[in-house]
């Protein structure tokens, strides 16, 4: 597993519960957005370990859509500290 992989999975998995976008999980670990996108659709939700879960909020009174990233519960239960980790190359 990429250790992008497993920063994403480690960070979603330690804030079970709160509703993340790729931006917040992006900001937080110091990744470009698309890096978290990418990650996120090809390693984790392809595997079935997450899901996208649409919602709309409200910004500066504008109804805004967006996709929070969730583990599913294979996802949270996964030990990603017994994977070994490979070179993103």
């Amino acid at each position: 597993m990429k250790p992008n992989t497993k920063a994403v999975i480690k960070f979603l998995q330690s804030n079970k519960g709160v509703n993340f976008t790729s931006t917040d999980v992006a900001t937080a670990l110091g990744l470009d957005v698309k890096v978290v996108n990418g990650t996120f659709t090809g390693a984790i939700q392809r595997k079935g370990l997450g899901v996208r879960v649409p919602a709309t909020i409200e910004v500066e009174g504008v109804a805004k859509e967006v996709k929070y990233l969730q583990l599913t519960d294979e996802g949270l239960a996964l030990d990603v500290d017994a994977i070994e980790t490979v070179d993103a190359k």
